[in-house]
C-alpha cells in the first residue's frame, strides 16, 4: 500500500505547497508592495519551482511508466491530462518568475497573480480528479474538494511563513482563519468516510490538533507577547505542514484500501 500512497502524497503535498505559496505571496507579498527583496525572494521562487518538479516526478512514479503519462496527456478530457497541462502551465510561469526575480531582484506583482490564478485552477482540477473517482466511495464526496484545496492553501501558507512570516502579520492571521476552516473540512470528510465504510477518525483528529488547535494556541501566545513573530511563524508553519500531511496520508490510504 505504501508504494501506492506515497507518490500521491508527495505529488499533492509538493505541488500543493508550491502553488499555495504563490497564492499567499500574491496576497501578502509583492501584490501588496511589501515583498522582501533580494536573495530571499529568489530562494522562495526557486524552492516553489523545485517542489512542483518533485511533485510531477512523483506522478510518474505513481503511474509506473512514462508511457502511461504520455497516454494520459493524449486525452485532453481526462483528469490526468488536465493535471498535466495545468501543472506545466504553472511550471512555465514559475520559471519565468525565478528568472525575473534573479534579474530584477524583486518579483513582478502581475506575474505572481497570474501564477496564483493558474495555481487555483490546478488545485481545483486536482481535487476534482479524486472526487470524480466514482469507484472509490471515500473520495467521491464534496468534502474531498475542500480537503484538497484548503490543504493546498495551508501547505502554501506554511512555506510562505518559513520565508517571510516575521514580516507579514496578515499571513499569520490568515493561518488562524484557515485553521478553523480546515477543522470543518476534516469533520465533513470524517462523516463522509464513515458513511462510505472507511474510518479516518484517528488521523483526522491528529491533523485537526496539529493544524487547527495548535496554530490557534500559537496565535494566542504570540498575541500575549510570549512568542515573537519569527518564532510564531516557524511554529505555525511546522504545525500546518505536519497536520496536512497526516490528513493526506489518511485520505489516500483510505482510497487505496477501498
Amino acid at each position: 500500500m505504501l508504494t501506492n500512497v506515497l507518490p500521491l502524497v508527495v505529488f499533492t503535498t509538493c505541488s500543493g505547497m508550491a502553488i499555495g505559496a504563490y497564492l499567499v505571496a500574491a496576497l501578502y507579498g509583492s501584490a501588496a508592495g511589501k515583498a522582501p527583496k533580494g536573495g530571499r525572494e529568489f530562494a522562495f521562487a526557486l524552492t516553489c519551482l523545485v517542489l512542483l518538479g518533485v511533485g510531477l516526478c512523483a506522478t510518474l512514479a505513481h503511474l509506473g511508466q512514462p508511457g502511461r503519462f504520455m497516454n494520459g496527456l493524449s486525452n485532453p478530457a481526462s483528469m490526468i491530462a488536465q493535471e498535466g497541462y495545468w501543472s506545466m502551465a504553472v511550471g512555465v510561469l514559475m520559471l519565468v518568475d525565478v528568472i525575473m526575480v534573479k534579474v530584477k531582484g524583486a518579483p513582478i506583482a502581475a506575474l505572481r497573480w497570474a501564477i496564483a490564478a493558474v495555481g487555483i485552477v490546478l488545485m481545483c482540477v486536482t481535487a476534482l480528479a479524486y472526487y470524480n473517482a466514482t469507484g472509490i466511495a471515500v473520495w467521491h464526496g464534496v468534502s474531498t474538494v475542500f480537503v484538497i484545496v484548503i490543504g493546498d492553501v495551508l501547505l502554501g501558507l506554511a512555506l510562505y511563513l518559513l520565508f517571510f512570516g516575521e514580516s507579514s502579520a496578515q499571513a499569520l492571521k490568515l493561518g488562524y482563519a484557515m485553521a478553523a476552516v480546515w477543522a470543518v473540512a476534516l469533520f465533513a470528510f470524517v462523516l463522509h468516510a464513515q458513511a462510505s465504510g472507511s474510518d479516518v477518525t484517528a488521523a483526522s483528529v491528529c491533523s485537526g490538533v496539529l493544524a487547527t488547535a495548535a496554530p490557534i494556541a500559537v496565535g494566542a501566545f504570540a498575541a500575549g507577547g510570549r512568542l515573537d513573530a519569527k518564532k510564531a511563524s516557524y511554529a505555525m508553519a511546522a504545525l500546518l505542514l505536519v497536520g496536512v500531511i497526516v490528513a493526506r496520508c489518511a485520505f489516500f490510504a483510505a482510497g487505496v484500501a477501498a
